[in-house]
């Protein structure tokens, strides 16, 4: 696993999540991942039908990395995030559609159990292993107001929300705003001012 030059506590101190001194360490790079994947739920304004109330629990999912998922779970423990709770859910791709249709025009049928446990989610961040889906999820969770994040190359370029980019020791930000937007999702000025803005590609609209 990677190490980062990033602090979990620079982190989490640029997004205002936590100032536990104890986080002062040097993060591996699926901790700072981690880190921000959480620190997202406060800087993104989901429609309030999503987020009805208190009550209601922020839900991550991913897709391809247990290992994020162990390590999101650790670093919130207990906190909320905007007062909800947070709840993260390892996430599997549907094995067989319906129909050959289906699976021609989608690859996966959008009434699936499967489906719907994506469309549930707040966020959902895919892992590099799942690289080869991100088109296909883009375009299934299109309009759907959930943020879709990852860390493969081109992903908020066609249409993804929120992309890391690995630099050197350095973990960078590429944030779609407008494709967000498409899904009701607005995002911060404040994490729109640490990342960089890319638009989707005409190819890809």
């Amino acid at each position: 696993m990677k190490r980062c030059g990033l602090l979990i506590a620079v982190i989490l101190a640029l997004l205002a999540f936590s100032r536990d001194t104890s986080a002062q360490k040097e993060a591996t790079e699926d901790e700072a991942k981690a880190a921000y994947i959480i620190n997202f739920g406060k800087y993104v304004e989901w429609p309030i039908a999503t987020l009805p109330n208190a009550d209601t629990p922020l839900v991550i999912g991913v897709l391809g990395d247990d290992s994020i998922v162990s390590l999101i779970r650790t670093l919130v423990g207990t906190k909320t995030v905007n007062g909800h709770k947070v709840v993260v859910n390892s996430l599997r791709w549907p094995k067989t559609p319906k129909n050959a249709k289906e699976l021609r025009d989608s690859g996966v049928p959008k009434d699936s159990k499967e489906f719907k446990e994506f469309k549930d989610c707040h966020m959902l961040y895919i892992a590099q292993s799942e690289s080869a889906r991100g088109d296909e999820l883009i375009r299934l969770m299109r309009g759907i107001p959930t943020l879709l994040i990852a860390d493969f190359p081109n992903f908020a370029r066609h249409g993804g929300h929120i992309n890391f980019i690995l630099d050197v020791d350095h973990i960078l930000l590429e944030v779609n705003p407008e494709s967000a937007r498409q899904s009701d999702l607005t995002i911060s000025s404040r994490l729109l001012g640490n990342a960089k803005p890319v638009q989707t590609g005409p190819s890809w609209r």
